[in-house]
């Protein structure tokens, strides 16, 4: 699933013929260089294992692999209070049912 999401956004954003194991590191450029332009990286239902496996001792392996730009923003969408704080450790915000 999440390869697959890799390969959508490299179609989007233009990242194209590089080989699977360049792809995480070409979008993230991407996204950092001024020419991405504003952008929102939205990892909804952040709720599944998935997630659960890239918390706790993976988290520095997530947070390298993340674009880091003033332009663009990252949400991550979960109702797991856990894994948001293992993931994130700021910036939380709470939304009540």
């Amino acid at each position: 699933m999440i390869e697959r999401t890799h390969l959508n956004i490299a179609q989007t954003v233009g990242v194209l013929d590089v080989k699977p194991t360049e792809l995480k590191e070409q979008i993230k450029s991407h996204l950092i260089s001024e020419r991405a332009g504003k952008w929102l990286l939205i990892f909804d239902n952040a709720d599944g294992m998935n997630m659960r496996l890239l918390a706790g001792d993976a988290t520095l392996a997530l947070q390298n692999f993340l674009p880091q730009s003033e332009q663009g923003h990252i949400l991550f969408n979960t109702r797991n209070t856990e894994i948001a704080v293992e993931l994130l450790l700021s910036n939380i915000i709470p939304i009540p049912e």
